[in-house]
């Protein structure tokens, strides 16, 4: 049976998922797992497409069950994604439809409701209801779970028995931005899949291809996204100048002044302080940390990512010292991330941050008097 499986931003899961295709020996249960935007999404949706495409065994009606799955119209595919609890009748109908339009037509593209959104417990519940009923072509039905993460504690019960028991000829793919957050009784019984970082030139020509992102702005975007996708497309699409002058007006403060001074730095730095700003204003500094590395040890500029601030950074990269400390400094914004996992005010934990950056320079450690240990 010929497979069009192609995932190019992805050559070590293609070969993989091809192997397994080949071989036709599949798993009950994958867990796709990997940062953020490094395409688990698409290539879910790409492998559950060649799966239920081998139910046909004409080439016509399989490329016909390829399209209705890319589409996320295909009659046995089944979906659990996070949204908000539905406000009404019509929200329980047009909150799933708004993410399978943006999917269908952005399988990269995050998905904004403009409120919380966690995988509910009801919707649980009915994708197992489904997956237990009979196919609707008579062949492979595939769920696609989507931040896996976000499930409710009593929720991983249901998923954990639907793994350990799978009707026949059923597939549980599971995606997760975040594996530490899964219970082991999940994980020991996926088979794991890892995604990494996706190259720059993929996402550069993802936002100009995709969201007509002049070049050189995409190129720029791509770098700075850690191989994030999802990073490079809230990069086009937000402020991302101011914040990243705010971010390295804070930078200067840790190298040059006093806690008080960097306190206010970190108070007078943004207009709101929310989890996703918090987050991003860290993801700055690590690249502008590495690219004080890259100054440090006397490297290529072609090597610095934030090269229309390499004037500022050269000035107080000497401040950071050597690569032991840049090394330390790096860990301490690791660290910062998740502190936002344990539901820590973002400005608190910025600050907290820039006070220990501090204490690092100069070379002893500060445990600010925040509360936080």
């Amino acid at each position: 049976m010929h497979h069009s499986l192609e995932i190019q931003y992805q050559p070590t899961v293609e070969r993989l998922l091809k192997r397994t295709l080949e071989t036709e020996k599949i798993p009950s249960a994958y867990l796709f797992a990997g940062s953020e935007g490094t395409g688990k999404w698409d290539s879910a949706v790409r492998f559950a497409a060649e799966i239920l495409a081998s139910t046909n065994a004409e080439e016509p009606d399989m490329a016909i069950a390829r399209n209705k799955t890319r589409k996320l119209i295909h009659p046995d595919l089944h979906l659990l994604f996070p949204m908000p609890s539905p406000r009404n009748k019509t929200e329980e109908t047009e909150l799933p439809e708004h993410f399978r339009r943006s999917k269908a037509e952005d399988p990269f593209s995050p998905v904004e409701y403009g409120r919380a959104a966690n995988i509910l417990v009801d919707n649980v519940r009915a994708l197992k209801r489904s997956l237990y009923s009979t196919s609707a072509e008579g062949g492979w039905k595939v769920a696609i779970f989507n931040q896996v993460e976000r499930m409710p504690e009593t929720s991983f019960d249901i998923l954990l028995k639907t793994i350990e028991e799978p009707p026949s000829m059923t597939l549980l793919i599971l995606l997760t931005d975040n594996i530490r957050r899964l219970p082991k009784t999940v994980l020991s019984r996926c088979q794991r899949v890892r995604f990494r970082p996706m190259p720059d030139d993929f996402v550069a020509q993802y936002l100009t291809g995709r969201h007509k992102i002049p070049a050189e702005q995409a190129g720029g975007f791509a770098r700075l996204s850690n191989g994030s996708i999802t990073e490079a497309y809230k990069l086009a699409h937000s402020d991302f100048s101011d914040r990243r002058k705010g971010a390295l007006r804070i930078l200067i403060a840790i190298a040059e002044c006093d806690k008080p001074e960097i306190a206010e730095a970190v108070e007078n730095g943004f207009d709101s302080f929310n989890r996703d700003e918090a987050l991003a204003v860290i993801r700055i500094w690590q690249s502008m940390t590495r690219d004080m590395a890259v100054i440090n040890d006397n490297l290529d500029d072609s090597l610095i990512i934030n090269i229309d601030s390499a004037t500022d950074l050269r000035k107080i990269a000497p401040k950071f010292g050597g690569m032991k400390t840049l090394t330390r400094a790096l860990s301490e914004l690791l660290e910062t991330q998740k502190l936002f996992y344990r539901n820590v005010p973002a400005r608190l934990a910025l600050t907290r941050c820039a006070w220990r950056m501090k204490g690092i320079l100069e070379n002893k450690q500060i445990f600010a008097d925040s509360g936080i240990s």
